[in-house]
């Protein structure tokens, strides 16, 4: 049976994709200048806000949401704060500090999905001060890419070929017994491919990606020079994922090695939020072929684009994966070709990096 998906977050001009008073949506503690000095506060999606007072402003959403931010009124809270509640479920909280004079705190993330939510907190920031900014639909690329490290035909820790020099993190580096790759950020697929393999151009040893004696992966990262971008990323990171596991992660999900399987490391819906904005785990496998890698990076790059543009990305499914069609509107036929035949290519054939070896004589 044939379904179609649709995915749909807000990305109009608003005041809450302002980047430079809107404090962006958080992956750890968030931090507020209050009277000089940073003060952090809890504020995992869905957790508290501990206040001094709370001033609420009562919308009208279109549905309960499943869950809410908690508000703790305390003397010795940090912050005064304005709430935007729907019957007396808190959605969204704006705290003031010395500056700028207010900070959004938290939202929840499904809440500005509903219009009403959506135009009432951006009104209550406009009367604040705030700007309504546009989102920009431009990407950046980045990559976390780990390998197992093979000397003569075995695996062996990475530590003992890339010894840890103190107080220097390089981009190509050994973290325990994988060797970790983190390119610089590009604009397109192509100029993050160039990085990439200048990074490992001259490696003496053969990179692999089997990893069936290591636990690796792999991270797309996504980024942006635009505040508003990366907040987006942020707050709709699960809706960002759900378009990412349907069209990139399904196929590639039978490549994880079977260290990961062991390590339940492999599987779907797996991502973090970042300071440049999200990073996807994948499998490390896609770095076995160059073109492969690169055809991955261009349609995660085309289909997140399209999310930030549009502000949607309808699809049709069947059996959980999008059709061929769906496909082609990223990508061309040979490149569809490519990565849908892929895992069935990589489980039988080379599970190495192609690395180019410099010349020593």
């Amino acid at each position: 049976m044939i379904k179609t998906q649709t995915i749909g977050i807000p990305t109009n001009p608003s005041t809450i994709w302002d980047g430079d008073r809107v404090f962006e949506a958080p992956g750890g503690p968030m931090v507020y200048p209050v009277r000089n000095k940073d003060i952090s506060v809890p504020n995992i999606f869905g957790g508290t806000v501990l206040a001094k007072r709370v001033e609420y402003m009562e919308v009208k959403a279109s549905k309960r949401l499943s869950s809410s931010i908690q508000v703790e009124v305390s003397e010795r809270g940090l912050l005064d704060c304005i709430g935007l509640v729907c019957g007396g479920q808190v959605l969204a909280v704006v705290g003031r500090g010395s500056s700028p004079k207010r900070t959004l705190v938290l939202v929840e993330p499904q809440a500005l999905k509903d219009p009403e939510v959506f135009d009432t907190l951006s009104d209550l920031l406009l009367r604040e001060g705030f700007e309504r900014v546009e989102v920009a639909g431009h990407l950046k690329l980045g990559g976390e890419a780990e390998f197992e490290v093979v000397v003569n035909g075995r695996v062996v820790p990475a530590e003992d070929v890339f010894p840890h020099e103190e107080g220097f993190e390089p981009p190509v580096r050994a973290e325990g017994c994988v060797l970790k790759v983190e390119p610089y950020f590009a604009d397109t697929p192509e100029e993050y491919l160039e990085n990439f393999y200048a990074l490992i151009r001259g490696i003496d040893c053969a990179l692999s990606t089997k990893g069936k004696v290591y636990p690796i992966v792999a991270s797309l990262c996504f980024g942006s020079h635009d505040k508003a971008a990366r907040n987006v990323l942020r707050i709709f990171a699960q809706d960002v994922v759900r378009v990412l596991d349907d069209f990139v992660g399904r196929v590639l999900l039978p490549t994880y090695g079977r260290a990961c399987w062991e390590e339940k490391l492999a599987g779907l819906g797996n991502y973090r939020l970042a300071v440049y904005g999200l990073a996807y785990r994948v499998p490390a496998s896609i770095y076995a072929e160059r073109e492969t890698l690169r055809v991955v990076y261009k349609l995660a790059k085309s289909l997140l684009e399209t999310l930030l543009k549009e502000g949607e990305v309808s699809y049709r499914t069947r059996k959980g994966y999008p059709l061929r069609e769906e496909y082609l509107r990223f990508l061309s036929e040979e490149e569809v070709d490519l990565l849908l035949s892929f895992p069935e290519r990589y489980m039988g054939g080379e599970k190495f990096v192609p690395v180019e070896v410099e010349s020593h004589v």
